[in-house]
């Protein structure tokens, strides 16, 4: 991802610590910065499918890829399905909790 080195440092410093030391804290909680940083992208990539009419192209932009197809593996990668049909299948949900 570019531009991950930059980040982590960057909330390294909010955090007043060295990025390294950062970095063993996450491995310490069995993760790491990169997978800190899929989680928050995977869980605003769900709310922006569900809850706006943002194409994929703009929602790959804001979570920072700088592919479309590079955003698509990776939302396929956390989910299993394409970010198109994971949004079909929210309509769908939304639909059964409104009339069922």
């Amino acid at each position: 991802m570019a531009g991950s080195d930059a980040r982590s440092r960057a909330v390294a410093r909010l955090f007043g610590i060295d990025e390294r030391t950062l970095h063993r804290h996450l491995a310490a909680q069995k993760t790491s910065f990169r997978d800190l940083v899929d989680e928050v992208r995977y869980d605003l990539a769900q709310q922006l499918l569900r809850n706006t009419v943002i194409p994929l192209d703009k929602i790959a932009e804001i979570l920072d890829y700088s592919e479309v197809s590079a955003c698509t593996r990776a939302f396929g990668r956390w989910s299993g399905i394409s970010p198109g049909q994971w949004r079909k299948g929210q309509a769908g949900q939304t639909l059964q909790r409104s009339f069922g």
